[in-house]
């Protein structure tokens, strides 16, 4: 069966979104795109008759997409997540990646659209050199949301079936304190739980080390998931979460909203809103109680 899209938004409502986007700055014309498929896209936004033009550019790149208005479900105000790295010599210092974070961000966007057969255009620019090397040490330096579960916030959205108007920032139709952007920020709001009691609770908010072992996506609620260790220590293999505390948690393969290896070698803790799953099993880590399934996720700015 084939799953159930999102309602288009009305046309009128992007317009009247782009419109206080150019004399309110609470309406930021970089946004997340949310089409009715409930796959995700990024950029600054303007109207072109019944198209939307997506676009994004720095030194780094340039591109523009062009994506049909009854493709899309929602808008949510974006930013893009600043990042970080650290510079290699005798003194560790971090420095601004000048355009790292916007062109992978930009370039995922690009690869989405062009398999949904929308109009997409992407240029390489000359000034590659700015970005790190994969396995530099990355930090965030904005709490920015880089991850959460749309169908979970679906879900539970009293009975809002489609996003439209409730996305846009503002005292609009359905209100800001009913929007399912509301609801995800408020989920990471929650009194933190004890991590040494996590297994005991139905939903949990919690802080740690993200840390992703060499695994296979697991398929449930007819998606993948990845699989992730959370320690309260940061660690550099598998074999280090010997004597501290870890959790097994799975992220929703599709709902990062920045790509899976910005959280590789990122020095940040993260704050996870999730739903325990109690099950006790031996696994190839060692002995669980239960594990967490993550909706919601931002960066700990310390």
């Amino acid at each position: 069966m084939a799953e159930e899209e999102l309602n288009q938004i009305q046309k009128s409502d992007i317009i009247n979104y782009i419109t206080k986007s150019k004399s309110n700055e609470a309406f930021s014309k970089e946004v997340i795109v949310i089409l009715t498929n409930k796959s995700f896209l990024y950029g600054l936004i303007s109207p072109n008759n019944n198209i939307l033009v997506l676009q994004s550019s720095d030194s780094c790149h340039k591109m523009e997409l062009l994506i049909p208005f009854q493709k899309i479900a929602g808008l949510i105000p974006f930013r893009t997540p600043a990042i970080i790295v650290k510079e290699t010599g005798k003194i560790a210092t971090f420095k601004e990646v000048r355009c790292s974070s916007k062109k992978t961000i930009a370039l995922q966007s690009y690869q989405l659209a062009k398999k949904l057969n929308f109009k997409a255009d992407f240029q390489h620019m000359f000034y590659d050199s700015q970005l790190p090397p994969k396995s530099t040490v990355k930090r965030f330096s904005r709490e920015d949301i880089i991850y959460f579960n749309l169908d979970y916030y679906l879900l539970h959205n009293k009975g809002i079936k489609g996003l439209g108007i409730g996305l846009l920032l503002g005292s609009l139709s359905i209100g800001w304190d009913k929007s399912l952007w509301s609801k995800i920020t408020n989920s990471l709001k929650k009194k933190e739980n004890s991590i040494n009691k996590l297994c005991e609770e139905e939903d949990v908010l919690f802080t740690g080390y993200i840390f992703f072992p060499e695994s296979k996506p697991k398929e449930m609620d007819g998606s993948n998931w990845i699989e992730t260790i959370i320690t309260s220590q940061k660690i550099e293999n598998i074999h280090d979460i010997k004597g501290i505390k870890w959790f097994l948690c799975y992220f929703k393969e599709n709902a990062f909203s920045v790509p899976k290896s910005f959280l590789v070698d990122m020095e940040n803790r993260i704050k996870i809103y999730g739903i325990i799953a109690h099950f006790e099993s031996n696994t190839k880590y060692g002995k669980i109680e239960c594990f967490i399934k993550a909706e919601a996720a931002i960066p700990i700015i310390t």
